[in-house]
């Protein structure tokens, strides 16, 4: 179970986390699509 929650926590991260970033250091719509197809 906690390998479970592990995984869910670590993709939540990584989509989360992935689309955020750039969202706040460059508000551009091209760089979050990027970053969505990279995943």
């Amino acid at each position: 179970m906690k390998k479970a929650t592990l995984s869910t926590l670590g993709m939540a991260w990584m989509l989360g986390g992935c689309s955020l970033i750039p969202e706040y250091q460059r508000p551009a719509a091209p760089a979050s699509a990027r970053k969505y197809r990279a995943i």
